[in-house]
């Protein structure tokens, strides 16, 4: 597997995006979504103070607000690259 996702990002020698990078995008994303998840549903604990979203200590993290966000941005991927949705399962 190559180091870099993707070389010479538009056109530009030496401008590469490494593949851990995409991952920390990737989980900054799911936090993001995270957060919107807890700000739709706690809405009554943080219409006041809506940065109370961000801070994770007291309640942790719901799961569903980042299994919604990965399923996201799967989806927008999966578009983007024009990728089957049943991947390997269909049959040409």
């Amino acid at each position: 597997m190559n180091r870099y996702a993707i070389k010479n990002l538009f056109g530009i020698e030496g401008l590469n995006i490494a593949w851990y990078g995409i991952i920390i995008a990737y989980r900054m994303v799911l936090g993001f979504a995270v957060a919107i998840y807890r700000l739709i549903f706690e809405w009554d604990n943080s219409k006041n103070d809506l940065l109370s979203v961000l801070v994770v200590n007291p309640g942790g993290l719901a799961i569903y607000g980042g299994v919604l966000g990965g399923v996201v941005v799967a989806l927008i991927y999966r578009k983007e690259k024009r990728i089957s949705p049943f991947g390997r399962f269909t049959h040409r």
